[in-house]
């Protein structure tokens, strides 16, 4: 076994879990949109996420900022 390994197999296996993403709110900003998102990591857990949103049609470059703390 690599080390890898012996430090993957200290956390237990999670469900699958659907991210059931749910928008929160929307502002318009000068680059385009902010939207706080949340969405489920895991049963009973959700985590909220800035996603930065440019304006203009066509393929665009988002960024999705998000922070998930364990407990």
């Amino acid at each position: 076994m690599s080390r890898r390994d012996d430090i993957a197999a200290l956390f237990p296996p999670r469900p699958a879990t659907p991210p059931l993403a749910h928008i929160v709110s929307v502002e318009a900003t000068t680059f385009g949109t902010r939207e706080i998102v949340e969405y489920d990591v895991r049963p009973g857990e959700r985590v909220r996420a800035i996603l930065l949103v440019p304006e203009g049609r066509g393929p665009r470059p988002g960024i999705l900022a998000s922070h998930q703390h364990a407990r």
